[in-house]
Parts: structure tokens; C-alpha cells; sequence
């Protein structure tokens, strides 16, 4: 059997808000007990939620093993999360002698990816999630997982791509028919049509369900809500969250632990069931 190598490049985290790919949310959307706030670091109103979008952009096989190859984005693009996201391992010990490590998020992150790569999706598949804690201190997370999402934006761009063609040199946006044939005008030539495919059932992320939600839970959700702590429980963010209402105190001693999670994950009944993710 051959096992599957997996390669996460986090270049979309490091070349500049513009170039990321980030998650972005319709404010409406956002449920009543997640805050929307001034973030210092980005300039502007956002919710209090962390996220991540990552993509298999390719996928090759050698004699020895299958790599995968994930590009991963992260949001809010703050400077505070990039620190707590690319920062060193690093251990302490306080006074009272309690030992303390700061884990390194990207080898996290990177060990995720590997078992996700056992499940073999194919290019194209995108997974991504996003992680608040509510004005009470309890967690929210949700995730959606797709193995069809480009073949529906590549079919959704090649249609409007051709109603624009033909808005151009024909009143219509569709082609005129006479019987079983389809007659475009004079100057809709086929080579500036593009063809339209269809997506097939998501078969992948169907069968997958199950064993994505057990792996995000285990590799993912620690992280996002280290970077969560980060980005909102800092400084003027701090500020605002506690303007808003938020219990701080309570989510600084909030511990993630597999059984309340797994519920979490399990009962798919988090407030963040409607937003709306745009990659």
C-alpha cells in the first residue's frame, strides 16, 4: 500500500491581505451571539470568528507514494494570528511550578493535512472552517468539506461568460431553437463560447463525512482556537469584545477537551451554521 505524502504551503498567509485567500463572511449572516467588532489589525468590522480554507491543488503519484499538495489560507488576515500561527514551540514553567507549552501550529496544522491526505480527495477538494467563541465563552464550529465546489464556480463563471457573449450580438441570452437545433447568431463564434459542465454527485465528501469531522476535531480545532485567543483577547480587541458583552474571563479558562467537541462537531447545531463562505 502506498502511503500518501501531503505538502501545505501557507504562502496565501504570507504575501499580503490582498493575495489571500481568505474567508469572508456576509455580516448578516452572522449569528446574534458572535460579536461583529473594529480588529485593530485589519482596519475595519469583522466577526469574532477564526477560519481556514484549504485546497488540494494537485495531486502525484511516484513509485513510492501519492503526494498531496494543500494551500492553506487563514482568516482574519491580523497580524496577531500570523504571529501565534508561524511562532515557535515554546515551553515555560511559573511559579507555582505548572509547566506550560506553546505548540507549534503549523506542525499541527501540517500532521492534520497528512491524515487527511489518507482519504485520498481528489484535486480540486476544499475543506474549510471557521471557530468562535460566543459572548457566554462557549464554542462554536462549523465546517463544510467539497470535492465539486470548482467544477460549480467553473460551470457558474463559463455561463455567465456566455450570456455575456451573446448579450453583445444577440438580444437573447440564450440561443434561438428550431427543433433540436440551437442557432446562435452571426459573430457568436465557438471558440468564444465556453463549455459548461455540470457537477456530478459529491461523492467524495459524502463517503468522507464522517472521518473529516473526527480529524478536523483532532488536528484543527486546538489550533483555531489558540489563534482565536490571540487575535481577539489582546489589546483593543480585548477592549471592544468586552464592550460587546463577551465573558473573557470564562473563555480564558475554557480547556478544549475531546467529549465536548465531539459533541459540538457531532450535533452540527453550532451558530455558525449560517454563514456564508466565499473563498
Amino acid at each position: 500500500m502506498m502511503i500518501p505524502i501531503s505538502h501545505v504551503s501557507l504562502s496565501d498567509a504570507l504575501r499580503g491581505a490582498m493575495a489571500a485567500k481568505e474567508l469572508k463572511y456576509r455580516l448578516e449572516d452572522v449569528p446574534t451571539d458572535v460579536a461583529v467588532i473594529n480588529l485593530p489589525g485589519v482596519g475595519h468590522r469583522v466577526p469574532a470568528v477564526v477560519g481556514f480554507r484549504s485546497e488540494v491543488t494537485d495531486v502525484r503519484q511516484d513509485p513510492t507514494a501519492t503526494h498531496y499538495f494543500w494551500a492553506l489560507s487563514v482568516s482574519p488576515y491580523e497580524p496577531s494570528l500570523l504571529q501565534r500561527l508561524l511562532g515557535r514551540t515554546r515551553g515555560s514553567i511559573d511559579d507555582t511550578g505548572n509547566v506550560g507549552v506553546s505548540y507549534d501550529a503549523v506542525s499541527t496544522l501540517r500532521e492534520g493535512h497528512r491524515h487527511l491526505s489518507a482519504l485520498q480527495p481528489p484535486t480540486g477538494t476544499i475543506i474549510q472552517g471557521c471557530f468562535a467563541f460566543d459572548r457566554r465563552g462557549q464554542q462554536r464550529f462549523e465546517w463544510y468539506a467539497s470535492s465539486i465546489e470548482h467544477i460549480a464556480r467553473a460551470r457558474d463563471a463559463a455561463i455567465h461568460h456566455n450570456q455575456m457573449v451573446a448579450a453583445e450580438c444577440w438580444p437573447l441570452k440564450s440561443p434561438l431553437r428550431v427543433g433540436k437545433v440551437s442557432l446562435w447568431p452571426p459573430g457568436y463564434h465557438k471558440t468564444t463560447h465556453k463549455p459548461v459542465v455540470v457537477p456530478g454527485r459529491d461523492t467524495w465528501a459524502q463517503e468522507n463525512q464522517r472521518e473529516v469531522g473526527v480529524l478536523l476535531e483532532g488536528h484543527f480545532l486546538r489550533v483555531l482556537q489558540s489563534l482565536w485567543r490571540a487575535t481577539f483577547c489582546e489589546g483593543q480587541a480585548a477592549i471592544n469584545l468586552k464592550i460587546e458583552g463577551y465573558e473573557l474571563e470564562t473563555i480564558g479558562r475554557t480547556q478544549i477537551g475531546l467529549d465536548p467537541l465531539g459533541q459540538t462537531v457531532r450535533g452540527r447545531r453550532g451558530s455558525l451554521t449560517s454563514i456564508t463562505f466565499l473563498g
